[in-house]
């Protein structure tokens, strides 16, 4: 951040407020994440899994294993 506020305008605003809003946006998606799994998976499996994200797609959609494989491809 302190490369970045040489080249901003006005970087004494910009940059404080675009660091709490990039954290600000980071946290609500992980807690969106968070609760699409708790949603979409009992808790037990959630303990015993070790790809909750991937077991969560494929709980959602038939296709899952392939849709996570061709998102992580691109």
């Amino acid at each position: 951040s302190t490369y970045l506020s040489g080249e901003v305008i006005k970087a004494q605003r910009t940059v404080p407020r675009a660091m709490i809003i990039g954290t600000f946006t980071v946290t609500i998606l992980y807690l969106l994440a968070n609760l699409a799994y708790f949603l979409l998976l009992p808790v037990d499996q959630i303990i015993a899994s070790d790809k909750v994200a991937a077991d969560a797609i494929g709980a959602a959609f038939s296709f899952g294993g392939s849709l996570v494989s061709i998102m992580v491809m691109c």
